[in-house]
């Protein structure tokens, strides 16, 4: 394991995941007692804490998350430094930093060195999002189609935070053995049934299960047909209809159960 890790990027998913992961690669190998973790605005304890190390603990693994080097004055970011470069080739601690910014060399020299492993995590295109997601869902034993992940990246606006509690909710259902998995209608499958079915016994059946079968929130019901305009529909034109209902949902002409009726009757 190298001894500076930057991880860095706007994907505050997979950037958390990979810092998850090296926690618990240094624990399960050196245990507890050589980790210390710090918040952004820790940043005098982080360094005093490399500065200051535990006799007891031959390795030593010391972390600050979500820091903004940029924002740093110019003698924290001088004495940040500068204590990182003293113990860039020590075999003895890890010091792992992440950041939501984009860090190059330009921000912090030190950061040219080879020696230090930079990772950036930027938002994922749609074609490699739904194999990462995929990917998730299997290793949680969930098998998802195609039109399945599609769905749930559409619905949820790729949202990985909100795609992976959706996930979870998909496995608690399936340990319960309420309803297997996706195949009966399960909320995404009942949502593309509402906005792409041309049967309207076909849509209001759906609107009942999702709504009194799986209880979902209507509001979030009608967010996720906003969301984007089925095939076949002009995108002005479609968000010109929800946007009607939704102006007279908030000025409490009618409930967003009750423009998702009059949707799907309409």
């Amino acid at each position: 394991m190298e001894m500076i890790i930057f991880l860095y990027g706007e994907d505050s998913f997979r950037l958390k995941k990979k810092y998850s992961e090296i926690i618990s690669e240094f624990v399960a190998k050196n245990g507890r007692l050589g980790l210390s973790e710090f918040a952004a605005d820790e940043v005098d304890h982080f360094i005093n804490a490399i500065k200051n190390r535990s006799i007891f603990s031959p390795r030593t693994l010391i972390s600050i998350k979500d820091i903004d080097i940029n924002a740093f004055s110019s003698d924290t970011r001088k004495f940040f430094e500068n204590t990182l470069s003293k113990i860039i080739d020590s075999a003895t601690i890890i010091v792992l930093i992440t950041s939501a910014k984009t860090i190059t060399a330009t921000d912090m020299p030190l950061l040219s060195s080879p020696a230090i492993k930079m990772q950036e995590f930027q938002n994922l295109p749609k074609d490699r999002l739904i194999f990462f997601i995929t990917k998730e869902a299997a290793e949680k034993g969930v098998n998802l189609s195609d039109a399945d992940v599609r769905s749930l990246i559409d619905s949820n606006h790729g949202d990985l935070w909100q795609i992976h509690h959706e996930l979870d909710k998909l496995v608690m259902v399936k340990s319960r053995d309420v309803v297997p998995t996706l195949e009966t209608p399960g909320y995404f499958e009942s949502l593309n049934t509402i906005k792409f079915s041309r049967t309207r016994g076909q849509k209001l059946i759906a609107l009942e299960h999702i709504l009194y079968k799986l209880k979902e929130d209507p509001a979030r019901v009608f967010n996720g047909l906003a969301y984007s305009a089925p095939r076949g529909h002009l995108p002005h034109q479609w968000f010109s209809i929800m946007a009607d209902y939704d102006i007279a949902v908030k000025s409490g002409k009618m409930t967003y159960e009750d423009a998702l009726l009059d949707f799907v009757i309409r």
